[in-house]
């Protein structure tokens, strides 16, 4: 299945992807010595709704590599950066969708 997305976009993606990566392990760390959860007053604060639509571009152009192996060249590449930082995205979502993540950002806890 072809990509309607141009295969030189995928450097690029995974490149932007990867600098917002790098940001949420430090975010993490803060919050285990006891600060906010992606605090609000650093500079240094990954866009998550940048990386979700990284991601869905990823998706879409490593579809239509599918089998040509210069898509998974650039990715093989990546993979350990890559790798590390979605699991750094996947602690930092528990966090703040746990209750003491939403308290200290002020959002509504909803009990089930």
């Amino acid at each position: 299945m072809p990509s309607s997305l141009p295969s030189e976009l995928l450097a690029p993606v995974v490149q932007s992807v990867l600098a917002d990566l790098s940001l949420v392990p430090p975010q993490i760390d803060a919050y285990k010595s006891g600060l906010e959860p992606i605090s609000a007053n650093t500079q240094d604060k990954p866009d998550l709704e940048h990386i979700g639509h990284c991601l869905r571009i990823l998706d879409a152009l490593l579809l239509g590599l599918w089998g040509r192996a210069s898509g998974r060249d650039q990715i093989d590449a990546k993979r350990g950066p890559l790798c590390a930082g979605l699991i750094a995205v996947c602690v930092a979502a528990a966090v703040l969708y746990s209750d003491d993540g939403r308290k200290a950002l002020g959002m509504q806890v909803h009990v089930f």
